[in-house]
């Protein structure tokens, strides 16, 4: 089931990625530099905001696995590893 979650998650982050840059491509560039950017930072800022998305899923990720192994009770989490 993981694997799955993984996958359908990193999907979810390519497509965000492809529709950024896709639509920040159709703005004309005067709203361009309204917003402050130009034209040649387009496809490095969506490359960015795919990275942030897949460091934020990475840390969910740690949170949730820390907090089962917090609620695993005698013979897990924390106090078995150590």
């Amino acid at each position: 089931m993981a694997i799955v979650s993984s996958i359908m998650s990193y999907l979810r982050r390519e497509l965000g990625y492809r529709v950024t840059r896709r639509q920040l491509h159709e703005l004309d560039d005067r709203i361009l530099q309204d917003i402050g950017l130009r034209r040649d930072e387009i496809d490095g800022l969506a490359l960015n905001l795919r990275e942030k998305a897949r460091a934020n899923h990475a840390a969910e990720a740690h949170n949730r696995r820390n907090e089962k192994a917090h609620k695993g009770g005698v013979g897990g989490g924390l106090a078995a590893q150590h």
